[in-house]
Order: C-alpha cells, then sequence, then structure tokens
C-alpha cells in the first residue's frame, strides 16, 4: 500500500466539501483554481474513487466520498495534533546547561539570593589557571 506524497491532495479534498466548491476552496486556501482542481483530479486518479458530484450550485460529497471525507478529516486533526506536540516539545528545555565565565565566586553566591530559575542550581568552581584565547 502506498502513502500519499504530501497532504495537498486531502487538504484540497476537505476544503472543496466544506466550501462546496472548487474556486471557494481555492480562495480560502489562497491557492489559484486550477492547482486545487488539479490536486483533486490526481487525489481522485490515485485513490479510484469519485469524490464529488457536481450539481447546479457547485460541488458536493459522492456518496463513496462522504466516509473518506470523515477519515480524511481525522488525518488532518491527528496531522495538526502531531504538529502542536512537536512545537509543545521542542520549546522544553531538557537536560543540563553548563556554561563557562570569568566571575567572582562572591557575586554568584550574591546571585543566587535573587528571583531566578537558572541559578537554581548553579555550583561556582575556581580555576587555577587560565588559558589564553
Amino acid at each position: 500500500m502506498g502513502r500519499f506524497s504530501n497532504t495537498n491532495k486531502i487538504l484540497a479534498f476537505v476544503t472543496i466539501a466544506r466550501e462546496g466548491s472548487v474556486s471557494r476552496a481555492a480562495d480560502v486556501s489562497n491557492l489559484p483554481q486550477p492547482a486545487v482542481s488539479q490536486r483533486i483530479q490526481r487525489l481522485r486518479k490515485e485513490i479510484s474513487v469519485t469524490l464529488f458530484d457536481r450539481t447546479a450550485e457547485g460541488f458536493q460529497i459522492s456518496h463513496d466520498g462522504t466516509p473518506i471525507l470523515a477519515k480524511t478529516e481525522r488525518v488532518l486533526e491527528a496531522i495538526d495534533d502531531f504538529q502542536l506536540s512537536a512545537r509543545q516539545q521542542s520549546a522544553q528545555l531538557h537536560g543540563k546547561f553548563k556554561f563557562g565565565t570569568i566571575v567572582d565566586p562572591e557575586s554568584i553566591r550574591l546571585g543566587r539570593n535573587r528571583n531566578c530559575a537558572a541559578m537554581h542550581d548553579l555550583t561556582s568552581l575556581v580555576s587555577l589557571s587560565v588559558a589564553p584565547l
């Protein structure tokens, strides 16, 4: 079983179903109408299912397209959840943070009295040698 190369085709499918027309779907997607039409034609060929019936008012989801639409919406929701989780995960800091500086140990001790989370687990070490830069 193959995979879609990207989500553009299924996104076009869902947008046309919601909007009821290719031109409104193109407007909502900020794409030219031919691009949206191409995406839906490629999807139809790829899955060999008639997704829409044309009506005087525009496009209506077909009998065969209805269950596919429900699954496609779940796929897009899962992608949104994945992206949100990834953004939240990348926003969190993990591991230990170490840095070196030439600072008087007394000022480090005084810095601990400030309300600074970075100073919470600060250890002061004094080096007896200084390497040239």
